[in-house]
């Protein structure tokens, strides 16, 4: 490796957990022998099964796709989604994107201060206020949400929901897509924990399968049907991603209790910071990352440079908010959403560190975050 090819921190971020080549290599040789490379081939619907008896339900499909941007643009062409859609402005951008590239419009809403997505009642305001015909609620971070308070209101108002648990993969979860207006959507990109280099999952009532496939294929299996959309895009997950995928499936949860296992030392180590605000001690995640709100953006500014100079990245999530990006319509001011996005850092997390790997790593987070908070006293 070359010296600017050198990774310029020594703990980085995020650092993909993917299988070794020799382990998706025989998934790689059978589709080979198949002749299928993409377009929903063998080794994709297999995956396609055993993810869904893995994580889903009897009433369920799953639909892998390019990514979970992709998902998300799908399940709007498939609903045949004319009205605007809402999403929060706590979110990474993509949220934002899969609206736009679906051809719609994304009107943008703030959340709640507690638990980072937005509120029932302020969901029933802006289903009301602005006529949306779709929302996607974020489970930010791919922390485990219940939405089902969300859902009985967003039905109320006849609104498709679409869940984006980009992060999450990996847990069991609690929304179950058991009517046809309810879909979630994850990411398997290299960086998440069941991380395949680039794809997502669309879960889906079964009735909806069909259209999510065709609007992922260009609409080319419903182009003479009124039941599926009337065009769609190049959604579609090759099958040498579903070997890494298939592959994944094999060591998912032992990278997953290693990422949760750092997460429980990350909580015990941040207990000695009262002014930071952490998820709840009890939340269920793969954990990616494990999110921060420090009091201040000069004291997330500042513990980002400390945490620089010593050799460790931290990154800041979702910043800035989607209520301050260019050409985006608000159904109201978003102070919180902004705040949260000003003070948010990302600690890292590792899934293939053991407890004696994780500590020089939790120290150093310790020693970076006493001296950022002492200063700013």
């Amino acid at each position: 490796m070359s010296q600017s090819a050198q990774p310029k921190f020594a703990i980085q971020s995020v650092v993909p957990d993917l299988p070794e080549p020799a382990d998706y290599l025989p998934w790689l040789e059978r589709m080979h022998q198949s002749g299928y490379y993409s377009n929903f081939g063998p080794l994709c619907r297999e995956f396609s099964h055993r993810m869904l008896g893995e994580f889903g339900s009897d009433a369920e499909e799953c639909v892998p796709c390019g990514s979970a941007t992709a998902g998300l643009s799908a399940a709007l062409v498939a609903c045949k989604v004319e009205r605007p859609v809402l999403i929060p402005a706590f979110t990474f951008p993509a949220t934002l994107s899969a609206v736009r590239a679906a051809g719609l419009e994304a009107i943008v809403m703030d959340v709640a201060s507690d638990d980072w997505v937005p509120h029932p009642d302020q969901v029933d305001e802006a289903l009301t206020m602005s006529g949306a015909g779709a929302i996607i609620l974020v489970a930010p971070f791919g922390i485990r949400f219940d939405f089902s308070v969300h859902i009985d209101v967003c039905r109320r108002h006849g609104a498709i929901i679409i869940i984006d648990c980009a992060a999450g993969m990996g847990v069991p979860r609690v929304n179950f897509c058991e009517a046809a207006d309810l879909f979630e959507v994850f990411s398997l990109h290299a960086t998440k924990p069941f991380g395949v280099g680039e794809g997502g999952l669309v879960f889906c009532h079964s009735s909806r399968r069909d259209a999510v496939q065709s609007a992922l294929n260009f609409a080319l299996s419903s182009y003479q049907s009124e039941a599926g959309p009337h065009w769609g895009f190049n959604g579609k997950i090759s099958e040498m991603h579903i070997a890494v995928a298939l592959a994944q499936l094999e060591r998912y949860r032992g990278v997953i209790a290693r990422r949760q296992l750092f997460a429980k030392a990350c909580f015990a180590m941040l207990t000695q910071f009262s002014t930071l605000v952490t998820p709840a001690q009890d939340s269920i995640a793969p954990w990616q990352i494990f999110p921060v709100a420090m009091p201040s953006e000069r004291a997330a500014d500042l513990f980002v440079e400390n945490a620089g100079s010593e050799g460790m990245e931290i990154r800041r999530y979702y910043r800035p908010s989607l209520s301050r990006w260019p050409r985006v319509r608000l159904v109201g001011a978003c102070p919180i959403s902004e705040d949260l996005a000003a003070r948010m850092v990302a600690l890292p997390v590792r899934g293939s560190a053991t407890a004696v790997e994780a500590q020089p790593i939790l120290d150093r987070l310790s020693s970076s975050l006493r001296y950022t908070l002492n200063r700013i006293e």
